[in-house]
C-alpha cells in the first residue's frame, strides 16, 4: 500500500477528512507552469503578469533567454518560460542556399520567390540572371568592373557575342527572427565557370558576416528585453536543468 495523506479540513458544519495517496496531494499541492514563448514583447508581458522584481531572474545567452518567475520557492519545480531565437521565415530561406550552386533557372526561381522590397534593385538582378540562358561559351577569364559587378564575355550558338554583367554583393531587408524588426545585410554573388562547353555558369550566394548579423539582431533583442524589464534581475548565462 502507498504512502497516504490526510487533509483535515475545516467547514462550516464539521471537519471533512480526505484520504488521498502522496502523489495525489502532490499534484493537488503544486502544478508548474513552463511557458515557450515566440517573441520578446511576450516575454516582457509574461514577467510583468506572472513575475516580480524581487523574486523574478531573467537570463540570456546566444541561444534565447530563460525566466524563473520565482526562485525562491525551494523543493518545488519552479514556474519558468524560455524564449529561443528562431529565424524568420525570409531568412530561414535565404539560411537554406548559402553556398548552394544553382543553376540560372533556379537562382532566377528563387529571386522571384523573395517578398517585396527584400532584394534591393531585384528586377535588374533577375534579368542579369537571365541572360546566362544565352551564354553557350565562356570566353576568358572572369573580372571585375569599376561598379562592383562580374564580368564574363561569352559566344551563343550563332556566333553573337556578349557580356555578362553581375553585381558581386546585393544589398538585403528583412528580420532575422521572427517578430523582430527587419536588418540591411550585404549578401555576395559569386559566378562559377563552367568547367566544360556542355554546362552553364552557376550563381552561388553567400553571406560571409551572417553569423555577426545574426549576434547584432540578438544584441537588438536583448537591449529591448532591458529596457521592457527595467529594474529585474536580467543576468547572461542560461538556467540549469
Amino acid at each position: 500500500m502507498g504512502e497516504q495523506n490526510i487533509n483535515i479540513t475545516p467547514k462550516d458544519d464539521g471537519v471533512k477528512i480526505i484520504n488521498e495517496s502522496y502523489h495525489q496531494h502532490q499534484v493537488h499541492d503544486w502544478n508548474p507552469k513552463n511557458y515557450k514563448l515566440n517573441s520578446i514583447k511576450a516575454i516582457v508581458d509574461l514577467v510583468k503578469t506572472k513575475g516580480d522584481k524581487k523574486n523574478t531572474v531573467v537570463l540570456y545567452d546566444e541561444v534565447g533567454i530563460d525566466v524563473i518567475l520565482d526562485e525562491t520557492i525551494q523543493n518545488k519545480p519552479l514556474d519558468h518560460c524560455v524564449y529561443r531565437y528562431c529565424f524568420s521565415l525570409q531568412f530561414a530561406d535565404w539560411n537554406k542556399v548559402f553556398t548552394i550552386p544553382f543553376s540560372q533557372k533556379q537562382a532566377v526561381e528563387f529571386l522571384r520567390s523573395r517578398t517585396p522590397g527584400e532584394v534591393e534593385d531585384i528586377d535588374s538582378l533577375i534579368a542579369n540572371i537571365a541572360n546566362i540562358k544565352v551564354a553557350t561559351t565562356i570566353v576568358g577569364d572572369y573580372s571585375d568592373d569599376d561598379e562592383g559587378n562580374i564580368v564574363a564575355m561569352y559566344k551563343e550558338d550563332n556566333g553573337k557575342e556578349g557580356r555578362l554583367r553581375i553585381p558581386k554583393e546585393i544589398n538585403v531587408t528583412m528580420p532575422i527572427f521572427k517578430e523582430t524588426i527587419r536588418c540591411n545585410m550585404i549578401f555576395e554573388v559569386k559566378l562559377i565557370k563552367p568547367r566544360n562547353q556542355e554546362e552553364k555558369p552557376k550563381i552561388v550566394f553567400n553571406c560571409c558576416r551572417k553569423d555577426y548579423y545574426i549576434q547584432e539582431a540578438a544584441n537588438v533583442e536583448i537591449m529591448k528585453l532591458k529596457e521592457g524589464l527595467e529594474g529585474y534581475l536580467i543576468l547572461s548565462g542560461r538556467a540549469k536543468g
